[in-house]
This record gives structure tokens, C-alpha cells and sequence, in this order.
């Protein structure tokens, strides 16, 4: 099923109820205008869930899965939903439904191995990063979540030549310079995190510590 239009002019009128907060009357028009176009609700549902209206959201995305259910960006989508209210479980089963019905997209695999990696379920969420790799060599969210599942293991070392080999595969991305910042600051290594410093604003990328990271 291909993206829905927002350009559409029915898409716009819905988005226009939105900006108004007329949520309740978006909803009902948005399922009225739909038809058979579960993505139209679905992008709705994502516009509610950036303005954080999580009951409108949810709504979108049952009422989108009503119309298909075999739709796998929507299962995605509905589970990174999931994930970010706090229930797991669910966005869980939603991953599992997009990778049933696109395993060859990498993401999927990777975002099933972080929601797996929350529940703890480390050896689970490994073979999904693991998944991922195999369709994607250089899939960012692979290797991050391979680095967390050593981290989540204290095997340090590894998760240390993981970090270093994601600035190689992309030198803007600032997630593996903060985390060796913060392992090299935890293990008292100062010339490796001022190294690691230098190196983040040589891409114009600045490490901040919260807080409690940074006290003795």
C-alpha cells in the first residue's frame, strides 16, 4: 500500500480540524474520509502522537489496522506508539507483526531488538540486532543496539569497539561519541575522554554530561 497523500485536500482538512484542537471531530472525519486508505489514519495517528494526544493516537492506529492488518509500516509505527507510552509488551507484539510481514527491512529488526532490550530479554533482542546486520552491514541501529546489549552485560571492551566502529561508518552521528565519553569518564580514562571530545568537535558534535554522570 503506497503513503498517503498529505497534500491530499481531504488529508489538509483533517489537519487543519487538528490545529483548531478540534480532536474528537478530526477523528470521526479522518475515519469517515478514510475508506479502504488505512495509511491516511495512520499518518493521522502520527500527527496526534507528536502532539502528544495519546488516546486520539491510538485510536487512529486500531482504526487503521481494521482496515489492513497485513500493513507493515502501520504495525511499525503503532509499536514505536506503543514503545513510547511505556507498554512494551504490546509494542512488542506490533514489531513482531512488521517483521512477519517485511522481514528484509532492517529497522524493523533493529526497533524489535530495542523494545526487546527494555524487557530484558538481551539474548532475544541480540538475534534481532543480529537480523538486522545480515540485511544491512552498515545499519547505525544494528550496531547501536548491539553495543547496548554489551554494555547491558558489562562486557565493556566490546561495547567500546562497537562505539569506534559506528563514527567510522558515519562521523556525524553523535550517540557513539557520547557514549564513550560517559565510559571513559565511569572508568576514570581521562586521556581517551579527552581524546573522544576533541574528536566529537572536530564534527562540530558537543558531549554534555547530565549531572549525575558527572559526579565522583
Amino acid at each position: 500500500m503506497k503513503r498517503a497523500d498529505i497534500n491530499d485536500e481531504k488529508y489538509q482538512e483533517v489537519a487543519k480540524l487538528i490545529a483548531k484542537k478540534k480532536y474528537s471531530q478530526a477523528r470521526r472525519y479522518a475515519k469517515k474520509i478514510a475508506g479502504t486508505d488505512a495509511r491516511l489514519l495512520c499518518e493521522v495517528g502520527m500527527i496526534f502522537t507528536r502532539l502528544g494526544q495519546i488516546i486520539s493516537a491510538g485510536s487512529m492506529f486500531k482504526d487503521a489496522l481494521e482496515i489492513d492488518n497485513k500493513d507493515s509500516v502501520i504495525h511499525y509505527t503503532y509499536g514505536i506508539y506503543l514503545k513510547s507510552i511505556k507498554k512494551l509488551k504490546e509494542a512488542e507484539s506490533e514489531l513482531k507483526q512488521a517483521v512477519k510481514y517485511n522481514p528484509n527491512e532492517p529497522n524493523y529488526h533493529s526497533m524489535l531488538g530495542n523494545i526487546l532490550l527494555e524487557r530484558d530479554k538481551i539474548d532475544a533482542a541480540e538475534e534481532e540486532f543480529l537480523f538486522a546486520l545480515d540485511l544491512e552491514r552498515k545499519n547505525l541501529l544494528g550496531w547501536t543496539g548491539l553495543a547496548s546489549v554489551a554494555m547491558k552485560r558489562r562486557q565493556y571492551e566490546d561495547a567500546e569497539k562497537i562505539y569506534k566502529k559506528l563514527i567510522k561508518l558515519d562521523k556525524k552521528y553523535p550517540l557513539p561519541y557520547a557514549s564513550l565519553a560517559l565510559l571513559y569518564k565511569q572508568q576514570s580514562r581521562d586521556k581517551d575522554l579527552k581524546k573522544i571530545i576533541k574528536l566529537a568537535e572536530k564534527v562540530k558534535l558537543q558531549i554534555k554530561f547530565k549531572k549525575n554522570e558527572t559526579d565522583d
